[in-house]
């Protein structure tokens, strides 16, 4: 199987791509906040993925369409009403035994539901996904209860969102008996970099390391009504 890594989106751009040419607008090192990313998206939804379809573009790299049915439209033109299915193209995906991934672009699963904040300016991107997967995030039904969780594209609860910023947690995991339960997952976030001594001669740089996120608590994450809420009430500012 052929896969490629980081050098994809590189390998676009040299190609001269549409897709890659405009993915470098999205692709910053600093990802927005929450606030920024509603700011900048053109249309915002919780949809359902009804298929998934990959082929070749006309520089010959696998891209990949999902159409996602809009079951509440959250911010957008109302020809996006509820009932309507949108297409998105994201670089990256699976024809055969030839694999391409992307860092950085998320890879949606058939018959799952998400929250998108998205461009949808007429534009190809890499990702159409505000910040490249920053603004994706998986509704997770929790059958002991009913209820809908909100998880981030990681697979980490969202715990709340606080002055603008997502507050994530730990990873959430479905147990036997239908609940979610929090676990640990070190190497989803990291600490800055540290100098020891400011002393020329003995400066001492401690790289980046994994940290383990706070431990949420199931019954108090986010859920899917209260998110619809806060990004409504953030977009309207």
């Amino acid at each position: 199987m052929r896969r490629f890594y980081l050098i994809a989106l590189l390998l676009l751009l040299a190609a001269g791509s549409p897709i890659g040419s405009a993915a470098l607008a999205q692709n910053n090192p600093q990802p927005p906040t929450l606030n920024e990313a509603v700011a900048q998206a053109d249309l915002i939804f919780v949809g359902h993925v009804e298929g998934l379809e990959a082929d070749h573009n006309a520089a010959g790299f696998i891209v990949t369409k999902v159409t996602l049915k809009i079951l509440t439209l959250i911010k957008g033109d109302r020809q996006y009403a509820q009932g309507r299915s949108v297409v998105l193209q994201f670089a990256g995906g699976k024809i055969g035994d030839e694999s391409l991934v992307v860092s950085h672009v998320p890879r949606l699963e058939a018959d799952a539901t998400y929250v998108l904040l998205i461009r949808h300016d007429g534009n190809n991107y890499a990702s159409p996904i505000v910040g490249m997967d920053y603004g994706l995030f998986r509704v997770a039904p929790e059958p002991a209860t009913g209820r809908q969780l909100m998880l981030t594209a990681g697979g980490n609860f969202i715990d709340e969102v606080v002055q603008g910023q997502i507050r994530a947690g730990s990873r959430a995991r479905l147990n036997e008996q239908g609940r979610f339960t929090a676990e640990s997952a070190p190497g989803d976030f990291y600490s800055a970099p540290t100098v020891r001594s400011l002393d020329p001669d003995k400066i001492v740089v401690l790289a980046a390391r994994p940290i383990e996120p706070p431990v949420s608590d199931p019954a108090r994450v986010l859920t899917l009504d209260r998110f619809v809420r806060i990004l409504r009430n953030l977009a309207r500012q």
